[in-house]
């Protein structure tokens, strides 16, 4: 409009030129007058068109967040929209490719997109998944839908989620739960169980580098995505039956990391959220997979949970030596001690070298029958010992735990990993024929409590490799 405006004007000028009497001097002097306007303008339409380019609302504009995401317009730059993003310096996939960084804490991201994974198995492996899926959210810039917390026989191996072979990437099941989860969010809220109970979100996204956001959260904050997403559900004609990120049932081998990464944009790149089968098996790996899977594993308890953390430690006594058997699910015996579990104790009991001749004994184990009988073996020798039981009984610790909204039957298992992981001296005693994700759990929450101490004993030990930590570890047995 400006330039038309000055068009008008020169025309209206040259008319008047040709018509009026003026001398020549004079018209040269409103020529040049008229010239200087016609410059002053151009140059003030382009500067107006500059500061529009670089408005908020313009692709040239680059938000100043903490993930420092570079916005493009989707109606304008669409085919350079990744491009741009991960050539900026500030790129979260910058850093982590040029220095192994990762922003200290994340913020509101605009336009956000999400990620929302299909959890399955106890709570160790739910640890995992959350792990592999934070990255999977980190790189490629989307929030992550925490899904409810599950209890260890819910949606177990064996169920399409999480199957052999080609199962668990079949996403008709992977869209029927996402849609019950969300259900219980507007039915039956009380009946999620949220991470958010257990753990302290905001340092895990701090550890991270990912911002996250309980289901039952983004149902209530984003309710047209999650009617869209979860309840609709038009993408699901748009999406293959089988999504397989990892690349092991399309491709017969796993996929490079970027290369899964490229694969999940071709099939998510245009979707607000992203709905993604089981990542608990996935094998996909980069530099920063380690780290990601122990800021996960050693995550910051809530509130509540420190709290509840603390009155049973006051009543266990510190330091103490702890131990954890665990038996393949289907065990069954009858109630029988493990021979050389005193043996055990009493050596790592002296290996503290403290002023207090027998440190106490938590105890647990996957079998109830087996701790209740390990636990009166180690008190028939004399010494001090503790199981979870024994604490709940006490009225503190009731108390503390009546007011976290968490099934017992999960809390149990979340609480004896913990404790097992705080003890200053740790027995693990892995007799399953497969390794043990709960005592992966204990082992990388005590290294990081316990950064100078010695690994468990090793005198008598089972060797379980794992390529989760990119290391060896050894079970006392």
């Amino acid at each position: 409009s400006i330039l038309c405006s000055n068009l008008l004007t020169s025309v209206t000028f040259i008319i008047i030129m040709h018509s009026s009497p003026l001398s020549q001097r004079g018209k040269s002097a409103i020529a040049i007058a008229l010239a200087l306007a016609v410059s002053s303008l151009l140059l003030t339409s382009f500067t107006l068109d500059e500061d529009y380019w670089n408005s908020p609302h313009t692709p040239a504009n680059v938000e100043q967040t903490n993930r420092q995401l570079l916005e493009v317009e989707e109606d304008s730059f669409n085919d350079q929209k990744s491009f741009l993003r991960a050539s900026s310096p500030s790129h979260p996939s910058f850093l982590s490719r040029i220095f192994g960084l990762r922003p200290a804490s994340s913020q509101p991201i605009s336009s956000p997109r999400f990620l929302y994974y299909y959890n399955h198995n106890g709570w160790s492996n739910q640890l995992v998944s959350l792990a592999h899926a934070a990255q999977i959210a980190y790189e490629t810039n989307r929030i992550l839908i925490l899904p409810p917390i599950l209890e260890h026989e819910e949606r177990i191996v064996g169920q399409k989620g999480a199957g052999p072979r080609c199962q668990k990437w079949l996403m008709p099941e992977v869209f029927e739960y996402a849609a019950l989860d969300a259900r219980k969010c507007k039915k039956n809220s009380e009946k999620h169980v949220s991470f958010k109970e257990i753990m302290d979100i905001s340092q895990l996204s701090e550890s991270t580098g990912v911002q996250f956001v309980d289901l039952c959260d983004f149902v209530a904050s984003e309710p047209k995505l999650a009617f869209e997403y979860f309840f609709q559900q038009q993408q699901r004609q748009s999406l293959p039956e089988i999504i397989d990120l990892d690349g092991e049932c399309t491709l017969g081998q796993t996929r490079s990391y970027p290369e899964m990464i490229d694969h999940f944009n071709s099939i998510f790149g245009d979707q607000d959220v992203a709905l993604i089968p089981s990542v608990f098996t996935s094998k996909n790996r980069n530099s920063q997979s380690k780290t990601f899977l122990q800021n996960v594993l050693s995550f910051h308890p809530s509130s509540k949970m420190m709290a509840l953390q603390q009155i049973i430690l006051n009543h266990i006594g510190q330091p103490y030596v702890s131990a954890h058997v665990r038996y393949d699910d289907r065990f069954r015996r009858r109630c029988s001690s493990e021979p050389k579990l005193l043996d055990w104790v009493r050596q790592e009991q002296e290996s503290l070298n403290m002023n207090m001749p027998h440190p106490p004994v938590y105890f647990a184990s996957s079998s109830q029958t087996s701790t209740v009988c390990n636990r009166q073996f180690i008190e028939d020798a004399g010494l001090q010992a503790f199981t979870l039981s024994d604490l709940l009984v006490k009225e503190d610790v009731s108390q503390m735990l009546s007011s976290i909204k968490v099934p017992k039957e999960i809390m149990y298992l979340i609480l004896d990993q913990l404790l097992v992981s705080l003890g200053e001296k740790v027995i693990l005693n892995n007799k399953m024929p497969q390794f043990s994700t709960f005592q992966m759990v204990v082992r990388v929450r005590h290294s990081r409590m316990f950064p100078d101490k010695p690994p468990p004993r090793q005198g008598s030990f089972r060797r379980n490799s794992t390529p989760l930590l990119g290391k060896d570890f050894y079970f006392v047995f």
